[in-house]
């Protein structure tokens, strides 16, 4: 080997870039494999006629909005009107009519090619009763906790002003007249039904043979994310005053999430998915991603295939790429991580690959299964890393602490990482020298753990042959450029 260098750190990013959805070739650069289930979706919705809401439903960080964005230039493709908004942006407003009034009604002023006849000021009517029903609806709510003093025709900001004063006034007896302001916000709703499907009657664009005619389709991202009364609060509003027939609601969220969330607004006692599949009609998994795939996606969108290809001249660096995507596969199989977790694991690797130069030693196989244990149990990691605990012991605590960790512990990566470890601990000589021995011992016999720690032991015979030169792996090195100790690089 030699000193010199040909890769640029600065060539790194430290998160996969969003691909590039072009409308005329959505899934060019789609390396998941998406297409079918975007397609199936599209032909999907096509087919919808009646009020709709699909879910597409997934845990946080799973793919969801790149799929929603994979979607889209489908549906236009297909005819069909779409209008989207991420919740999470917007979970600010104090109900989500709001957003939900504002999007559609931005959309209805922005469509060209309305028919002579249309008129357009009904788009404006839209948005003025859906005013009038959030203000019935607030003024409502202040009666209740202001014992009624509120008329029906405050404005907003004397509403604050009016609840404050009310405090006070609580006592003396005054009537509620809250069945009259019910009766004028159900009829302001049915006004809203009535012109909300007059309006998606006149966007809705015809298919090529003129004969039918698809859905508006709403869709509605990272629900999962918002503040519970929010979420809720979302799905209720979508039932009560958008189920008209022409409109289908796509939503992207985590129905996990939403039933803890559930179980806040309404109590832990709520049979919370029941409730919750109530406002969905359709329930769709979004596909999990082949790990691999996904993987080797984005080290490459991280820019670090220059470094691994300057790496590729020196023998016994020259796998790294393929062992990173080995471990990484491994662990998010059987411990089942999503590709948000995935992606910080990649993060964490560019801060510790921006701190190797060329020619030096990466160790992907411990750099990948430390940066992940971190994630799982901190104690557990500093623990190995400072020699309290053995790369047997560390093993069998994973086993122990996480969902497939057992599979985990019987796979050929689990058996790789403790051979490994078990040659990061050579320094203790005290502790592998006897181990070693014991397992060259080992009876030959039907047993897993026996076969087990035969094959730990061959993986360990196999990295003193590739070192020769190399004596031990150190943990403490590596800890501390995954911590950034070694760098002037702050972790946000």
């Amino acid at each position: 080997m030699t000193n010199e260098q040909f890769f640029e750190p600065s060539q790194l990013r430290f998160r996969p870039n969003e691909i590039e959805i072009a409308d005329d070739a959505p899934f060019k650069n789609d390396k998941l494999d998406r297409e079918p289930f975007v397609l199936a979706v599209t032909d999907l919705l096509k087919a919808i006629r009646e009020p709709f809401v699909v879910a597409l439903n997934a845990p946080w960080g799973s793919g969801k909005s790149t799929t929603l964005n994979l979607l889209r230039p489908e549906l236009i493709r297909a005819n069909i009107t779409t209008v989207k908004f991420n919740a999470w942006e917007v979970d600010d407003a104090t109900d989500p009519l709001v957003p939900l009034v504002a999007a559609l009604h931005t959309h209805l002023l922005e469509l060209k090619g309305y028919s002579p006849e249309f008129d357009r000021s009904k788009i404006d009517r839209f948005k003025t009763l859906g005013n009038s029903i959030l203000k019935h609806g607030a003024i409502a709510a202040v009666k209740v906790a202001t014992a009624g003093i509120l008329d029906i025709g405050a404005t907003a900001e004397g509403i604050a002003k009016a609840a404050g004063e009310a405090t006070l006034k609580a006592g003396e007896g005054v009537t509620v007249d809250l069945i009259d302001n019910f009766k004028k916000e159900r009829q302001a709703a049915e006004k809203f039904r009535n012109l909300l499907e007059e309006l998606i009657n006149h966007v809705r664009v015809a298919t090529p043979d003129g004969q039918e005619f698809p859905p508006l389709v709403l869709i509605i991202d990272e629900l999962d994310r918002c503040r519970p009364t929010f979420a809720i609060a979302m799905l209720e509003r979508i039932k009560h005053f958008f189920s008209v027939p022409g409109l289908v609601f796509v939503l992207a969220l985590d129905l996990e999430q939403l039933k803890a969330s559930t179980r806040k607004v309404y109590g832990a006692d709520l049979d919370a998915i029941e409730y919750l599949r109530r406002f969905v009609d359709l329930e769709l998994r979004l596909p999990r991603a082949e790990a691999g795939a996904m993987i080797d996606a984005m080290l490459t969108s991280c820019g670090a295939d220059a470094f691994f290809q300057a790496r590729s001249k020196y023998n016994v660096l020259k796998d790294d790429r393929a062992w990173i995507i080995q471990i990484m596969k491994a662990l998010a199989l059987h411990f089942n991580l999503t590709p948000r977790v995935v992606q910080r694991v990649i993060t964490r690797l560019m801060l510790v690959i921006r701190q190797t130069p060329e020619n030096g030693y990466l160790d992907p196989v411990v750099v990948v299964f430390l940066i992940f244990l971190r994630s799982v149990d901190q104690g557990l990691t500093h623990a190995l890393v400072g020699g309290q605990v053995h790369a047997d012991e560390a093993m069998e605590k994973l086993r122990e602490l996480t969902p497939g960790g057992d599979a985990f512990y019987y796979s050929y990566a689990g058996r790789l990482i403790e051979a490994h470890l078990l040659y990061a601990h050579s320094i203790h000589g005290t502790y592998v020298g006897p181990l070693i021995e014991r397992i060259r011992a080992l009876p030959i016999e039907d047993k897993a753990e026996n076969e087990r720690l035969r094959e730990v032991g061959r993986l360990y015979d196999h990295l003193h042959h590739a070192y020769f030169s190399r004596s031990w792996i150190d943990l403490s090195d590596i800890d501390r450029r995954i911590n950034l100790v070694t760098t002037d690089i702050l972790e946000k």
